[in-house]
């Protein structure tokens, strides 16, 4: 953590009326946060067509004991402070049109972020959407992408514990400062996935919940993913606005459809008519992203029977069991399970996995074969 640059952060999060639209657009204008600050208003005024008297608040004498406050905060809860100049920044954040200046982070920050889907909806669900989101949620964690969700009650913390029943990863952004907690009830979830993925917030440790912190998360959802799948919003939801954000900021949108007499299916039975695509399986997710993993091979004794050349990645023991049963024919998950002796419910995470690698397909009928 560089705390020297930190602080100049902070120092602008200060000044009142200076957005993270407007603070990024000095930074760029003059080259990092330093200059900024060794530069003087008129000159940043006049490279950044910004008013004086806006600029001079920024040069105020900080609020340090505030900014040690914050500091000292992250240090002794073990909170990562992230500047939009390091290199651990997000990068998929890092293009949206206002991303924030700083990141609060508890857990183990990736070197290299990994491509992830959000999945968010409404905090009252009903127990198809309880049920669709949580098996989905754990269909994304078991095929490798982190699931990322807003922490609320409803589908947002069973997108939570989905992922975390598949032991992957999952990533909670936060519409209120890292140490408090909302709803109070998930402060255990909390600790899991700050434990088996990350906390986010934009926000400086102390700042409260309101309803105007909730909408401004909703972009660092949809900013950090490759894509959002909506289960069950009712109109004018936060997560509807998750999707517009989504939308505008180049991701792409996936939606749950919901009985036509449940309010709650509203939003995604709009955005299925507007053109989001259709999801009722994990498949239908990554027949979109499938650019994003290149084809690999198997790593085993055997050779290639195709093209004989050697194999090249891992498989866990069941993976390599299950690989080798379809034995270069065709076959269903009846027959899988009664020829690998693994029960359904063990066979379709598997299969999903060996389908992410580009060595199993499925077919029509529910039957699957090497590729």
């Amino acid at each position: 953590m560089d705390v020297s640059k930190i602080r100049l952060y902070l120092r602008l999060l200060q000044a009142a009326s200076i957005g993270s639209k407007t603070a990024l657009k000095m930074i760029k204008a003059l080259g990092n946060i330093e200059n900024v600050f060794q530069s003087s208003p008129r000159n940043i005024s006049e490279r950044c067509g910004l008013p004086t008297k806006m600029i001079e608040k920024i040069f105020k004498p900080e609020e340090k004991t505030w900014i040690d406050q914050q500091i000292n905060l992250c240090l002794k809860q073990q909170i990562d402070i992230v500047c939009y100049e390091e290199e651990f920044y997000p990068p998929l954040l890092r293009e949206i049109d206002s991303p924030p200046l700083l990141l609060f982070i508890k857990g183990k920050i990736p070197k290299h972020w990994q491509n992830a889907i959000a999945l968010v909806g409404t905090r009252n669900p009903t127990p198809y959407g309880i049920q669709t989101a949580r098996k989905l949620a754990y269909q994304i964690a078991y095929a490798g992408f982190p699931v990322i969700s807003g922490f609320a009650l409803g589908i947002d913390t069973q997108a939570h514990l989905g992922a975390l029943a598949a032991n992957g990863t999952t990533w909670a952004v936060l519409g209120s400062g890292i140490d408090h907690c909302y709803p109070a009830q998930n402060y255990e979830l909390s600790e899991r996935i700050s434990a088996q993925g990350l906390l986010i917030s934009e926000f400086p440790m102390g700042t409260a919940p309101t309803r105007f912190t909730f909408p401004l998360r909703n972009r660092i959802i949809s900013g950090l993913s490759v894509g959002v799948v909506i289960v069950e919003a009712a109109q004018g939801s936060g997560a509807l606005l998750t999707a517009q954000l989504a939308l505008e900021q180049g991701r792409l949108v996936f939606a749950v459809p919901g009985r036509i007499d449940n309010p709650c299916s509203f939003g995604p039975n709009q955005l299925i008519k507007q053109g989001a695509k259709l999801v009722d399986q994990l498949q239908d997710i990554l027949e979109e992203i499938h650019y994003l993993h290149p084809k690999v091979k198997v790593d085993s004794k055997k050779m290639n029977r195709k093209d004989q050349t050697p194999i090249a990645i891992e498989l866990s023991k069941d993976e390599r069991l299950v690989y080798e049963a379809l034995n270069d024919q065709e076959m269903s998950l009846d027959e899988l399970a009664e020829k690998t002796d693994l029960a359904v419910s063990v066979l379709c995470p598997l299969l999903i996995r060996l389908e992410m690698k580009k060595i199993v397909q499925q077919l029509p009928g529910n039957r699957y074969a090497k590729i």
